[in-house]
Protein backbone atom coordinates (compact mmCIF):
# COMPACT_ATOMS: atom_id res chain seq x y z
CA UNK A 1 0.00 0.00 0.00
CA UNK A 2 1.84 3.23 -0.84
CA UNK A 3 0.93 6.48 1.52
CA UNK A 4 0.17 9.89 -0.30
CA UNK A 5 1.63 12.44 1.58
CA UNK A 6 -0.74 15.19 2.46
CA UNK A 7 0.24 18.47 1.04
CA UNK A 8 0.64 21.33 4.00
CA UNK A 9 -0.31 24.11 1.99
CA UNK A 10 -3.47 23.73 -0.72
CA UNK A 11 -2.55 24.69 -3.85
CA UNK A 12 -3.97 28.05 -5.89
CA UNK A 13 -7.27 26.24 -6.80
CA UNK A 14 -7.27 24.46 -3.32
CA UNK A 15 -7.23 27.83 -1.42
CA UNK A 16 -9.53 29.81 -3.90
CA UNK A 17 -11.91 27.04 -3.82
CA UNK A 18 -11.54 26.67 0.07
CA UNK A 19 -12.43 31.00 0.01
CA UNK A 20 -15.53 30.52 -2.20
CA UNK A 21 -17.34 27.65 0.06
CA UNK A 22 -16.76 29.96 3.23
CA UNK A 23 -17.84 33.40 1.54
CA UNK A 24 -21.25 31.67 0.33
CA UNK A 25 -22.79 31.03 3.62
CA UNK A 26 -21.84 34.60 4.76
CA UNK A 27 -23.17 36.36 1.01
CA UNK A 28 -26.31 34.33 1.67
CA UNK A 29 -27.01 35.33 5.28
CA UNK A 30 -26.04 39.46 4.39
CA UNK A 31 -28.93 39.30 1.78
CA UNK A 32 -30.83 37.79 3.50
CA UNK A 33 -31.09 40.21 6.27
CA UNK A 34 -31.01 42.92 3.85
CA UNK A 35 -34.02 41.64 1.92
CA UNK A 36 -35.80 41.51 5.64
CA UNK A 37 -35.08 45.23 5.82
CA UNK A 38 -35.14 46.80 2.69
CA UNK A 39 -38.34 44.75 1.30
CA UNK A 40 -40.18 43.56 4.22
CA UNK A 41 -39.94 46.63 6.34
CA UNK A 42 -37.77 45.14 9.13
CA UNK A 43 -36.28 47.78 11.41
CA UNK A 44 -32.57 47.59 11.93
CA UNK A 45 -31.62 45.45 15.01
CA UNK A 46 -29.19 47.68 17.34
CA UNK A 47 -26.82 46.38 20.10
CA UNK A 48 -27.72 49.27 22.53
CA UNK A 49 -30.83 50.96 24.85
CA UNK A 50 -32.80 53.17 22.50
CA UNK A 51 -33.36 55.33 25.78
CA UNK A 52 -29.89 56.03 26.47
CA UNK A 53 -28.34 58.70 23.61
CA UNK A 54 -25.13 60.08 24.20
CA UNK A 55 -22.26 60.57 27.36
CA UNK A 56 -21.65 63.55 27.74
CA UNK A 57 -17.73 65.05 28.71
CA UNK A 58 -18.69 65.34 32.41
CA UNK A 59 -19.97 61.59 31.88
CA UNK A 60 -23.21 62.13 32.56
CA UNK A 61 -25.93 60.57 30.50
CA UNK A 62 -28.31 62.21 28.46
CA UNK A 63 -31.52 60.26 28.03
CA UNK A 64 -33.99 60.59 25.05
CA UNK A 65 -37.85 61.01 26.45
Amino acid sequence: MVKRKIPKELPISGRQTARILALIPLIGVTSFVLYKRLVLGEPQRTFYDSKVDTVTQSGNIDEKQ
